[in-house]
């Protein structure tokens, strides 16, 4: 049994060629506390990991080679969620403090799905839109933020960036393609 979630490079019949060494942290968590959205940049190919309990960012490429370790301008920086360890299982005990909802990236920019309200924002404005942060992949400098709207009652529950200038926007019962000229 692993305690550690880790990355790993497989063939096709599944066999292990590479683990890695330095992108994921052993916390004997069973996984829980890293858990996240892995995206990959076909321009830039590279791979970024957003860690959905923190606001931590892997970037790595395919041989599993780290490139850095950057943090989301999110505070939270330790994962905020209980577990009971079995012997040889884990169990959830509460559900867990959402930091990252979403994440995507495209021809060079980071795109994460913010799921924490900011300081300067209105309860009502977190309720009905969706704050998108934007960052640089290579350096990870923070890039500036825009908001999705919520969709005939539905709020965002994943998005696609397309060439850089569209999100394709999943609400529940609905997709929209929104110009990011626009928004």
């Amino acid at each position: 049994m692993t305690y550690n979630a880790l990355f790993k490079k497989v063939n096709i019949q599944g066999d292990v060629l590479q683990t890695d060494r330095d992108i994921s942290l052993r916390m004997r968590d069973f996984g829980f506390l890293y858990y996240g959205k892995l995206t990959y940049d076909s321009a830039l190919h590279l791979f970024f990991y957003v860690s959905r309990f923190s606001n931590r960012i892997s970037c790595f490429d395919s041989s599993l080679t780290l490139h850095y370790i950057r943090h989301t301008i999110d505070t939270s920086v330790t994962p905020k969620i209980n577990f009971a360890k079995k012997q040889i299982s884990a169990t959830i005990k509460s559900p867990p403090f959402t930091v990252n909802q979403d994440a995507c990236s495209s021809r060079g920019l980071l795109f994460v799905h913010s799921g924490l309200k900011a300081d300067n924002e209105r309860m009502s404005e977190f309720n009905d839109h969706a704050v998108i942060d934007m960052y640089n992949e290579i350096s990870a400098a923070y890039l500036g933020s825009f908001t999705v709207p919520n969709y005939k009652g539905e709020a965002l529950k994943a998005f696609n960036i397309i060439n850089k200038d569209k999100a394709l926007v999943f609400y529940e019962k609905h997709i929209v393609c929104y110009d990011l000229n626009h928004i």
